[in-house]
């Protein structure tokens, strides 16, 4: 491969970094490790002491997350594929205190969240 392929590749990863960040709001963290029955009710109300202005359920490699509310209430959720959930807190701090206070949380004997901010701003936080 020549280096200018390579330097194609490299900014194509390096763009696709900055969507990201750009697409999902400061104040976001992703949460992976929840059982596949919750919704994203039950995952909301492990997070109750912070304010949530959103819940997303989302598959790995699809490029949008669950938003319709025919995947996301109770009654379906349990068909869906969601892998991980995009939280949003109503700012950065809140972001932060739920990656800092729920990353390892338990949630039964076999799932331990792991739940790590969107953004470097908040990573710096923690």
């Amino acid at each position: 491969m020549s280096m200018n392929g390579i330097e194609n590749v490299m900014e194509r990863i390096l763009n696709e970094r900055v969507k990201m960040e750009q697409r999902v709001p400061i104040a976001a963290v992703k949460v992976k490790g929840f059982p596949s029955a919750m919704n994203k009710y039950q995952l909301g109300a492990i997070f109750a002491n912070l304010i949530i202005k959103s819940i997303d359920l989302c598959e790995e490699g699809k490029d949008k997350c669950c938003d319709g509310d025919e995947h996301l209430t109770p009654s379906t959720n349990n068909n869906t594929n969601a892998q991980y959930a995009l939280i949003e807190f109503a700012n950065k701090f809140h972001a932060a205190q739920a990656a800092i206070h729920y990353n390892g949380y338990r949630v039964d004997s076999k799932h331990e969240l792991l739940v790590v901010p969107v953004h470097a701003e908040v990573l710096m936080n923690i």
